[in-house]
């Protein structure tokens, strides 16, 4: 059994967030054949919105609903993450999968997703490995209606099926990563914690996600660089596709972009490894021989 979470926040103000969460609940179900069992787990400003975001879950069957109830900001990103894991370890150290609310799984992804963290923990051992799926920004494209239906229908079995796909679609593909052509760039690799499956026992020795940072920005790649120098093994799948909305928290100037999280990174770790991050420059020095 692998437990699926899916993080969700809503405002007051923000109140149909709810409906699209529950839309990608819904979509998550109908892709996935793998048993799992599926969480949302979240926060919302009110009682009332939180008892509206029940009632439109309540005609899925077996989705577990958990509000988010950390001291602190418990709407942001960090206390999400650390939230899941807490109720991941109450259901043991078996696998759970980390997702966002803004997400369209191909179909067939939880079970590659797993069979990739089995060959990892296979080489490496049990809670040595998180792997993350590769991540479709299908928003940049214009007709997005059309990505929403082809993220949902193929069944990629190899890196060159794959490769078509991003082509037919307008993607630039590389052999470790998908990104889109609106960038530069492509994602960092700390944003492979961004969502991933992984056993509660990696974060043994990486610890939890640091909520100092308030936002979306900087909270995951921190985790994802600290998981690497704690020896810990952050790797990308070959096979599960995740369609997702990128960047929308920082627009056109990217997910580095200069926000209060960089001088809490900067306050934390120094300026040279903030510079060494932002750079992009940190990721293959620290993943060494993983890819």
């Amino acid at each position: 059994m692998v437990d699926v979470f899916v993080t969700h926040y809503a405002r007051t103000s923000a109140r149909q967030l709810n409906a699209v969460t529950a839309d990608v609940v819904r979509e998550i179900e109908r892709a996935t054949d793998t048993r799992h069992r599926l969480t949302v787990l979240g926060w919302a400003e009110d009682d009332e919105t939180w008892a509206d975001l029940e009632t439109k879950l309540a005609d899925v069957p077996g989705v577990r609903v958990v509000r988010n109830d950390r001291p602190g900001r418990p709407d942001t990103q960090p206390s999400q993450r650390n939230k899941v894991l807490d109720v991941a370890r109450g259901d043991g150290d078996e696998p759970f999968v980390l997702l966002h609310n803004d997400v369209r799984p191909a179909r067939g992804w939880l079970d590659r997703l797993s069979r990739d963290l089995e060959w990892c923990e296979r080489r490496w051992g049990r809670g040595s490995s998180l792997v993350a799926p590769r991540y479709v920004p299908f928003h940049h494209l214009r007709d997005a209606s059309q990505v929403w239906e082809s993220v949902r229908a193929p069944r990629f079995v190899s890196a060159d099926e794959m490769a078509r796909w991003c082509g037919q679609w307008g993607f630039r593909y590389e052999a470790d990563r998908v990104c889109c052509p609106a960038w530069a760039q492509p994602i960092d690799d700390g944003h492979q914690l961004m969502m991933f499956i992984a056993r509660p026992s990696f974060f043994d020795a990486v610890g939890p996600c640091d909520e100092t940072f308030t936002g979306i920005n900087f909270d995951d790649s921190e985790w994802g660089m600290r998981a690497l120098m704690a020896g810990k093994r952050n790797l990308t799948s070959q096979t599960a596709l995740v369609g997702h909305i990128e960047s929308l928290s920082f627009g056109a100037a990217g997910p580095m972009a200069p926000t209060d999280n960089a001088q809490v990174f900067i306050t934390k770790h120094g300026r040279e490894l903030f510079d060494e991050l932002d750079s992009g420059r940190i990721w293959p020095r620290l993943h060494g021989e993983q890819k």
